[in-house]
């Protein structure tokens, strides 16, 4: 058995190639393109059973990112990134209390590092402006996190003091350990501008967060976030 392998690995070889045809005899390999660097906001919110009603609202943060591009031809490339990104979003709850109505406001942030692998699709033009489309999915590693709360009152006595033992009684205000990862589906698009080995790039996307990054599975909780950026690409 050990001695037909060389022929069978080498029968197997054959056949693929057989089978790849055109595509294989004038397939080069990706060649590099050329890299850059972005920086811009991130308006970002919570969605699902627990992200609807804590985090529903849009937080804004930044964000920054390095990438570099393979050619595939003279329209797709492969765009590998490594960038930092705040998350999280923005939430309101209220209940009575003695002296009227609680309001607590609550912010959720998360810091991440990211590694998107997209699809870039460029649209020659031959003219200063090219836009172009990409997508494709995302990790992203959390930095930090955090949940804060602010605590306020409306109604019959205003800034009338209000002891947290009473009101946080059986309520949860702790500051948990989301998840360590997420997953992300990414789309968007963008314009290249000017002719030259440098040029200005702008940058829009969504990334849609495919995990639950609340630390309780009952409650749901997945990121949501669009991302506006500007840079430079060197080709």
């Amino acid at each position: 058995m050990t001695a037909h392998r060389p022929a069978i690995l080498s029968g197997a070889l054959a056949a693929i190639t057989l089978a790849l045809g055109p595509c294989a005899a004038g397939a080069t390999g990706p060649s590099f393109a050329g890299y850059g660097f972005r920086g811009g906001i991130a308006a970002a919110r919570l969605h699902g059973d627990y992200g609807d009603v804590g985090g529903p609202n849009r937080r804004l943060g930044g964000s920054a990112t390095w990438l570099a591009r393979f050619r595939l031809d003279p329209w797709f490339s492969v765009q590998a990134e490594l960038g930092w990104v705040s998350k999280g979003g923005n939430g309101q709850w209220s209940f009575p209390v003695t002296s009227g109505t609680a309001i607590m406001d609550i912010e959720h942030r998360f810091e991440y590092l990211e590694f998107p692998a997209l699809l870039r699709l460029d649209v020659p033009t031959g003219r200063a402006v090219q836009p172009f489309l990409l997508g494709g999915p995302g990790l992203a590693i959390r930095l930090d996190s955090q949940r804060t709360t602010h605590l306020r009152t409306i109604g019959a006595v205003p800034n009338a003091a209000i002891r947290h033992a009473t009101i946080f009684e059986g309520l949860s205000v702790s500051n948990p350990k989301f998840k360590a990862a997420d997953w992300s589906a990414i789309g968007g698009g963008g314009l290249l501008l000017g002719r030259g080995r440098l040029r200005m790039v702008l940058d829009g996307r969504y990334e849609l967060g495919l995990r639950n990054v609340s630390p309780e599975s009952a409650a749901s909780a997945c990121n949501g976030a669009w991302v506006a950026s500007i840079g430079v690409e060197v080709r």
